[in-house]
Order: C-alpha cells, then structure tokens, then sequence
C-alpha cells in the first residue's frame, strides 16, 4: 500500500448514497476548474493583443526585461513569441516541442499526414478499393512486385486494403 492512501476507501466499497454524493461533489468542482480554465484563457488573449506601452510602468519594464525587448510598441503577444523561440534556440527541448506541437509539426501530425497524401494518390490512380493504407517504411527485405502493391518514388511501399 502507498504511503498516505491507508485511509482512503474506494468507492465500490461505499453505500449509493456517500458515492453518489461524492460524484456531485467532484462533478461541481470539476465544472468550476473549467470555468476559472476558460476565463484565464480569455483573459490571456486579451491581454496577448495588448500593447507593451499600454501596459503600467512596472508591469511593462518586468515583461520587456524578461522577454528582452526593447520596443515599446510590440504586442505582448510578440514578446512572449520572441522569447519562446530564443529560449528554444538556446537548447530548451519543451520550449521547441511547445512550437512543434503549435505548428503542427509532431511526428503524429507528420504521418496523418503523409497517410493522407498516400490515400489522396491511391484514390487518383484508381487504386482505391475502400479499404485501409498500411505504410511499410522499410523495404529492403520485402518484395516490391508482389501483386496489388506499388512503391512510390521514397521506397516505402503503398498496399491498398491491407492491414
């Protein structure tokens, strides 16, 4: 057993009652976390689209130092994207994940999108059947003239309905 969870009871071992009032319990907590969630989120967005010189002195010159801006006239938005990417640049990995996943440049966004591609050609050359793309990477040991398939031009190999 874990340290600290000697008191807790599940709650399969609770009557109807204590579980349900629980549930409403964590359910209205819930709702409020995502209310103050979505009025943070608002509230930055506003704030994103205001100017550094709009801002009070203190707050302007904290923001301008931390983000190492000097013009006055950029938007808040511009600091902070400024200064995520230098931070980036400078070898911080989560700064340069936080951009890729923003532009959409993840390796998960990369092969939906390459899948697509591949089903967009199939479906030019008449080769679509209705069924699934499976796309092999490597195939150096795999026989690219076996029928129904077709290789592309980066050697990866296309099979229309196989999984």
């Amino acid at each position: 057993m874990h340290k600290g969870t000697e008191n807790l009871i599940p709650t399969n071992r609770r009557s109807k009652e204590e579980a349900r009032a629980l549930g409403a319990k964590g359910g209205r907590a819930s709702g409020r976390a995502r209310r103050q969630k979505r009025a943070l989120r608002l509230a930055l967005k506003s704030a994103m689209a205001l100017s550094l010189d709009e801002l009070p002195d203190d707050l302007r010159a904290g923001i301008m130092q931390a983000a190492k801006v000097k013009d006055e006239k950029l938007l808040i938005s511009d600091a902070v994207l400024g200064s995520l990417i230098r931070t980036a640049c400078n070898g911080n990995s989560q700064m340069m994940r936080l951009i890729l996943e923003t532009l959409g440049e993840t390796s998960e966004a990369r092969l939906k999108e390459r899948e697509l591609k591949l089903k967009e050609k199939l479906a030019a050359n008449g080769l679509e059947d209705g069924g699934s793309v499976t796309i092999i990477d490597d195939v150096s040991d795999i026989a690219a003239d076996e029928e129904g398939e077709h290789s592309n031009e980066d050697n990866s190999l296309i099979q229309p309905g196989r999984e």
